[in-house]
């Protein structure tokens, strides 16, 4: 029995218009892939700097970071994961370690969460006394006690003996 060239001739385009949708959704997957990779090193570096902001900045603080995507924060011991992309077929994740924040990483609390903007809350809970001509490593809230027994408040990065700096926790999470 023969088949006729114009089933064969269907046959083919048929099986060449698979082949292409293939190739589109794949190349397709691959670019969804790389700007979702991007967009979370993107977070990956803003999370930092705005931790970063908050621990220079003296007294209470808050700044925010708005996105246009959802991202998700895990946290895996000391590694936060980032996720962006759970909205497409190609979510990328990305992760930092806390350590890379520097010798105040103590300090911050980075949440867990799913939101599109990142907030940093930095609030001062108490007062430590100051060493003797402690040079503090960033602009820093001080109490000092007049002779009244008001007390002023000033910025500084030297801390005297018989004053007060302050001592503050940095919150980070996602709404």
């Amino acid at each position: 029995m023969e088949i006729p060239s114009v089933v064969l001739l269907y046959v083919l385009l048929a099986l060449g218009g698979i082949a292409a949708a293939l190739y589109v959704f794949t190349v397709y997957n691959g670019a969804v892939f790389q700007i979702n990779y991007e967009a979370c090193r993107e977070v990956e570096t803003l999370l930092q700097v705005l931790a970063q902001s908050a621990w220079a900045e003296p007294g209470n603080y808050t700044g925010y970071v708005d996105f246009y995507y959802p991202i998700v924060v895990n946290l895996r011991g000391d590694v936060v994961v980032i996720t962006v992309g759970t909205d497409t077929r190609e979510p990328a994740q990305c992760s930092f370690n806390t350590t890379e924040l520097g010798q105040w990483a103590r300090q911050i609390s980075i949440l867990p969460g799913t939101g599109t903007e990142i907030v940093a809350l930095k609030r001062v809970v108490g007062w430590k006394p100051c060493g003797e001509g402690l040079a503090l490593p960033a602009p820093r809230l001080i109490k000092a006690q007049v002779d009244n027994g008001e007390y002023v408040y000033y910025v500084s990065t030297y801390c005297k003996a018989g004053e007060m700096v302050e001592d503050s926790t940095i919150e980070i999470y996602l709404k």
